[in-house]
C-alpha cells in the first residue's frame, strides 16, 4: 500500500491545502533517503519546503534537482523565483531564470519573469526582448503582453 506521501506525489500539491505539510516533507525527506538519486523526489521535496517556508531546505533540494537532472526546467525556474522572491538574491535568481530559458526557450512564464528582473537590474533593453520572447512563445497569453508593455513603459523613463 502506497504512504500517504506516494499518494500526495502522485495526486499533485492537494494535500498543501491541509495542516499535513510537516508530515508530507518527512515523507519526502524519507522517499529522498531512500531513493536519493530520484530528481523528481527531490523536486516534490523542494516544493514542500517551499510550501512550509523553509526557503534553505528547499534551495538544498532544488540544487539536488539540478545536480541530477540539469535540464530541468521547472527546477531552474523555481530556482529562480525562490532566489528573487523569498532569498532576496536578484543576481543568482535572474541568473537562474536565464538557465531555464537556455534549456528551454519556449516557456513563456520564465520570460515574464526575466522581464521583472531585468527591469529590477535596470537592464531595460533586455527586459523588452525577454517580453518579446514572451509574446513570441504565447501569441494568446494575456500576461506576455502585459509584461511587454511593463518593459516598454519602464524602460523610457
Amino acid at each position: 500500500m502506497p504512504t500517504r506521501w506516494e499518494r500526495v506525489y502522485s495526486g499533485g500539491m492537494a494535500d498543501f491545502a491541509r495542516e499535513e505539510i510537516e508530515e508530507t516533507i518527512a515523507e519526502a525527506v524519507d522517499a529522498v533517503e531512500r531513493n536519493p538519486l530520484n530528481a523528481s523526489y527531490h523536486s516534490y521535496l523542494a516544493r514542500a519546503y517551499i510550501a512550509s517556508g523553509e526557503y534553505q531546505g528547499a534551495l538544498k533540494a532544488l540544487k539536488q534537482v539540478l545536480a541530477l537532472d540539469p535540464s530541468d526546467t521547472n527546477a531552474w525556474h523555481t530556482l529562480g523565483r525562490l532566489y528573487i522572491y523569498k532569498l532576496q538574491d536578484l543576481k543568482l535568481g535572474t541568473q537562474a531564470l536565464e538557465r531555464a530559458v537556455k534549456v528551454d526557450p519556449n516557456i513563456a512564464a520564465v520570460w515574464q519573469d526575466l522581464v521583472e528582473s531585468y527591469l529590477d537590474l535596470d537592464r531595460p533593453q533586455e527586459a523588452i526582448r525577454a517580453g518579446q520572447k514572451a509574446v513570441e512563445v504565447e501569441p494568446g497569453e494575456a500576461e506576455a503582453w502585459s509584461a511587454l508593455g511593463v518593459a516598454y513603459s519602464l524602460s523610457s523613463d
